[in-house]
């Protein structure tokens, strides 16, 4: 899993319209998945979250901190009110209560090609990203420098000082 951003992209090419519907509701799908895993493990689910386009784990980690009936047990459960992150964590990850497995996964270069195919520019974001999910190592990050992106950010909250230099000189 990798974050690619398409700048300058034509909104309304052929490529990109068909790509955001198949992965758009390949996202809800799962999303409205996840929602009944909660739901089976006593969670109760804010509606008014779930009325997007598309729906991800951080909508759906806000849509249980924000119902007023999950107050005491998340008090309880993480001594205090979460952030999303912490909710996530705790049960939307691999392993966990309310996680589901992706049906989609797209690869770097597909995701490049899709950009491109769209006249935008492939920019490659988080790459120094150390959370559980994304934590790149240098060979990962090696193999994805093969592709033909036009852009990496260098400069995040998430990246160490030697990140920064090793990205700069990409």
């Amino acid at each position: 899993m990798l974050f690619d951003l398409g700048l300058n992209i034509d909104y309304k090419n052929k490529n990109i319209v068909d790509f955001n519907k198949k992965y758009t509701l390949m996202r809800k799908k799962r999303g409205l998945k996840i929602v009944e895993q909660l739901k089976k493990n006593g969670w109760h689910i804010k509606t008014s979250e779930l009325k997007r386009k598309v729906i991800v784990r951080p909508h759906l980690a806000l849509a249980v901190i924000k119902h007023p009936k999950n107050k005491t047990r998340l008090i309880k459960e993480f001594d205090h009110l979460p952030n999303f992150s912490e909710f996530i964590s705790a049960y939307i990850t691999p392993g966990k209560a309310g996680f589901v497995n992706k049906t989609f996964h797209l690869t770097p270069n597909q995701a490049i090609k899709v950009i491109k195919k769209a006249g935008g520019l492939a920019i490659i974001c988080h790459p120094g990203s150390k959370t559980p999910e994304f934590n790149y190592t240098k060979q990962y990050l090696n193999n994805i420098l093969k592709f033909k992106f036009d852009g990496l950010e260098v400069y995040s909250p998430e990246h160490t000082a030697q990140d920064t230099k090793y990205f700069l000189n990409i």
